[in-house]
Formats: structure tokens, sequence, C-alpha cells
């Protein structure tokens, strides 16, 4: 036999043979055998669902710190660049109750 064809025959088990190298032969041609991918469809609501949270955390992040520099703007007595830091905070976040108190 070609060593083509060895390659190829080379999961079926072989009579010369032994039960140990049929065995280890059959578990690496199973072995090499792809996993079935998820459905498209899936992978792309997963990637949009996580772009979704992603963009969530974000914005909560940069809300959070623009809160923090309206507070110490604030304690270092410039209010109107407390209100405009507040005003840009709620651009990112304009249900957080927090902001809205501060702002005000």
């Amino acid at each position: 036999m070609s060593e083509d064809n060895k390659s190829a025959t080379s999961s079926v088990p072989d009579a010369t043979m032994s039960d140990e190298e049929q065995s280890q032969s059959s578990a690496s041609t199973s072995a090499a055998a792809p996993a079935a991918a998820p459905p498209a469809s899936q992978s792309d609501d997963k990637k949009e669902k996580d772009k979704e949270e992603q963009s969530h955390i974000f914005a909560e992040a940069k809300a959070l710190e623009l809160k923090d520099e309206g507070n110490a703007a604030l304690m270092s007595g410039k209010v109107l660049d407390a209100i405009r830091l507040y005003s840009e905070a709620l651009e990112f976040t304009p249900t957080n109750a927090i902001v809205l108190s501060n702002r005000a």
C-alpha cells in the first residue's frame, strides 16, 4: 500500500494492528472531528446582546465618572462647572436619580 493510502485508511482497523493500536487510531479520528457550531442566528443574537450590555456598562461608568467630577467641582466652589458635568452625566444615564438630584 502506498503512503497516501495508509493515511487515508488509518482510521479503519487493520488485521495487523493490535487492539490497543486500533483503539488509539479510532480515538484519534473521533477526536479530530470538529464540534458542531451553534446556528449563526444564535451567535449573532448573543453578540448583539453582549454589545448592548457593554454599551450600558460604559454609559454607567462614564456617568459615574462625570458625577464624581461634578462633586469635586462643587466642593471647590465651581457651581457652574458642577452643573455642566452633572448635565453631561445625565446624557449617559438620564434616569439616574442621584445625578438628577445633584444637578438640581
